[in-house]
């Protein structure tokens, strides 16, 4: 990419920030390093504002201001510097109908507008994949593809995308004995509801999605949808409603998985909450004082499992949506290390997907929560930072938060035979972290 300013190279690298690079070497290093390593040379910074609204209070639209924001504070402080644009279109209709797909005008309405409105934006996708049966079959838990069909699609179509989750434990009350819950029964019905044939009550009638066939015949919202196998930008669905499905009037007999346990507690630690998601069960674990996530890896292990590896957008919904059950989990830890010059899973899996994090390997002279190793842990708001110790010394933070952070990890194990997620070798997520020789930088990742 043809180098821009020094300003946007070192704020698309923070890493290089953290290496000493300044706005006079920016150039020299781009040119010895950068070109070779393919480096980002441009900035986002009216995303950036739009992620982190305080700086749309200081700043409006001056995207100057917020790019050198982000290279004398942004990074340091950990700042997310990704707005989800489409979310923010697909939670506010009207902006489908002004923008259509350009998420750099829906950006700029949020900075102009929409955060001095109190628009929200966050579009539950799971919620609308789960409200529209041939969704399901299209698109499975791939939230980003249900986001750009509702904007594309489906609010031309007048689809739902609410899923009444209470009367989906209600039809099916084994689940709630198994775990799940409001937070999660969307993601059970598209993970395995669908396919195991569960009934679900829209409009006060209680109906079935058939998986006998390829075509699958429900009720919903008062269409009737057909043919979910082909998605497109046209309505597949016919108001004229045909014969209804068969009407269910008895309880599956089963849960979709058998009851999972985890472990024997270590001294000291408690279970809190559990949740379910695509074949894996996972558990929020408590501890009464502050341990290294070298420590939670060996108690994760003792119980049978292992830290959470999180490898997809829609895992890590489901992960973030049980921590936010819990009322004191704001800093927790999960399977995320850096070694041998790469990012990895405790279970050995492999995805590129690393969340958007922006801080990279961050050397550690035997830290006290690490045991000098980088490691990641999961924020409550499901973002994760690898700096334990720039989140705990954050004094915006209040006590309760701060006490918080060491005191809880995720473990997860398969649901069908309790026992940690299948390992392999050592493998990398997002981009190969490593150094570089001569003034060289560590390489970022995100």
């Amino acid at each position: 990419m043809p180098f821009t300013s020094a300003e946007q190279y070192l704020a698309a690298n923070p890493d290089l920030l953290r290496a000493g690079i300044t706005v006079r070497t920016a150039q020299a290093h781009y040119n010895a390093f950068g070109v070779r390593e393919n480096r980002q040379t441009t900035f986002d910074a009216a995303a950036y504002e739009a992620a982190n609204p305080d700086l749309i209070q200081a700043f409006g639209t001056n995207t100057t201001a917020a790019l050198n924001h982000f290279i004398s504070s942004g990074y340091r402080e950990g700042r997310s510097t990704t707005f989800n644009a489409s979310s923010y279109e697909a939670a506010n209709p009207d902006l489908i109908q002004a923008f259509g797909t350009d998420i750099t005008a829906a950006t700029a309405h949020f900075i102009t507008n929409g955060y001095r409105e109190n628009r929200s934006t966050s579009f539950n996708a799971i919620s609308y994949i789960a409200a529209n049966a041939d969704l399901v079959t299209a698109f499975g838990t791939n939230t980003t593809a249900a986001i750009t069909h509702y904007i594309t699609s489906g609010y031309r179509e007048n689809r739902s995308t609410s899923f009444n989750a209470t009367s989906y434990l209600q039809a099916n009350s084994d689940l709630s004995r198994g775990g799940i819950t409001a937070d999660t029964a969307a993601i059970h019905y598209i993970s395995y509801g669908a396919r195991e044939n569960r009934s679900i009550t829209i409009n006060n009638t209680t109906v079935t999605n058939s998986t006998t066939s390829t075509t699958t015949n429900a009720i919903v919202n008062n269409y009737y949808i057909t043919t979910p196998s082909t998605i497109s930008t046209t309505s597949s669905i016919s108001t004229a409603p045909p014969t209804p499905p068969t009407v269910e009037t008895t309880q599956a007999t089963a849960p979709h998985t058998p009851q999972i346990t985890f472990g024997t507690s270590n001294p000291g630690e408690s279970l809190e909450l559990t949740a379910q998601f695509n074949g894996h069960s996972y558990a929020l674990i408590h501890t009464s004082t502050q341990i290294s996530w070298t420590q939670a890896r060996t108690n994760a292990s003792n119980r049978g499992g292992q830290l959470a590896s999180i490898t997809t957008q829609a895992e890590n919904e489901a992960v973030t949506s049980l921590v936010q059950r819990s009322s004191n989990a704001d800093f927790v830890w999960i399977g995320g290390y850096y070694a041998s010059n790469n990012w990895n899973w405790v279970s050995g899996e492999t995805g590129s997907f690393n969340n958007g994090i922006t801080n990279n390997h961050y050397a550690l002279s035997g830290g006290t929560y690490y045991n000098g190793a980088d490691a990641l842990l999961m924020l409550r708001n499901g973002r994760w930072s690898n700096i334990f110790n720039e989140v705990y010394n954050n004094h915006n933070l209040s006590s309760t938060e701060r006490d918080s952070a060491g005191r809880y990890y995720i473990i997860e194990v398969n649901s069908s035979s309790g026992a940690p997620p299948a390992s392999g070798s050592r493998h990398e997520f997002g981009l190969i972290s490593n150094t570089s020789g001569n003034g060289g930088a560590l390489a970022s990742f995100g």
